[in-house]
């Protein structure tokens, strides 16, 4: 192709040798039956959305809870104080805390809302801090379950507290927890 021949200047201006340009239109008027399907489909939408936000509305206030909706309670408390535990063998091997129903079952929901699943039975609840003849009692049951293999633990409680913006913490010692005679 040579500059300035026909062929280029019809490339250039977008034409084509029968005269019509890139535009998506044709003669025929075809271009314009899609726009009654167009319409359908925004309506079909709109009452997707609008029905969506009506359950979305009616569910909770109906049924409670039910995910995907929800009222997102989620770190809508703050706890003033919890506690860790931690537990060992007789030979300072750690246990996992699960197995002595020691761990913290807390999911970022405030306790009184459940996620639709019950958590493991604990000791150690959201919010409150069990010491002293509570923690020995609770160790001396599960020492005495049949699936217990050990006659001995020790457990170790961080308890944290919140004062203001300031974490700090505390610790209490549970060791050599037997049977008592």
């Amino acid at each position: 192709m040579k500059p300035g021949s026909n062929q280029t200047r019809q490339h250039q201006t977008g034409q084509h040798r029968t005269g019509q340009h890139r535009t998506g239109q044709h003669r025929t008027g075809q271009h314009r039956t899609g726009q009654h399907r167009t319409g359908q489909h925004q309506a079909r939408q709109l009452s997707v959305i609008a029905a969506f936000v009506a359950v979305s509305i009616v569910v909770p206030l109906t049924l409670g809870n039910v995910y995907p909706f929800t009222t997102a309670p989620m770190f809508s408390q703050r706890a003033e104080t919890y506690c860790e535990f931690f537990v060992q063998d007789s030979m300072r091997q750690p246990l996992p805390t699960g197995e002595w129903e020691l761990q913290l079952n807390f999911d970022g929901n405030p306790p009184e809302v459940t996620g639709g699943v019950l958590p493991p039975p604990t000791l150690n609840e959201f919010g409150t801090v069990p010491e002293g003849e509570q923690v020995y009692e609770h160790l001396w049951d599960m020492l005495l379950r049949d699936d217990c293999i050990y006659g001995e633990v020790g457990v170790r409680q961080v308890i944290w507290f919140r004062d203001g913006n300031r974490l700090w913490s505390d610790e209490n010692l549970y060791p050599n927890v037997v049977l008592p005679e």
